[in-house]
């Protein structure tokens, strides 16, 4: 297994999530989250660079509707498998640039905590 380096803690789990792009307004399934962005399930994919909109509802207990803005940092075109053989989605990575309530991004990072806590 490779070195993280990853920022910021992140949890795998499923939820819906509305992108608007440039070229593109769907309804996707987001399949992690961490504060500072998402992976989000589609085949139909916003080129690098790309600005996002993006739309949920987020939250263990206490659930808060999340509206921010993102930027596609990286894309898999069509499903892969990974090196166990298990399915790896398509989808588009998104780092969050601008949360429009400022407590967005601390919200995210105390709930993916909380998530965090119940799967150790």
């Amino acid at each position: 297994m490779g070195i993280e380096r990853r920022r910021y803690k992140r949890v795998y789990l499923r939820f819906p999530v509305e992108c608007r792009g440039k070229n593109i307004w769907q309804k996707v399934e987001a399949d992690n989250i961490s504060e500072g962005g998402m992976f989000l399930i589609t085949e139909k994919i916003e080129p690098l660079g790309s600005p996002v909109e993006i739309i949920f509802s987020f939250g263990k207990r206490d659930k808060k509707l999340i509206y921010a803005e993102g930027v596609v940092v990286w894309n898999r075109g069509k499903q892969t498998q990974d090196s166990e053989g298990k399915n790896v989605p398509a989808g588009m990575g998104i780092e969050f640039t601008k949360f429009y309530s400022l407590e967005s991004r601390s919200f995210i990072a105390k709930e993916v905590d909380k998530w965090e806590k119940e799967y150790e």
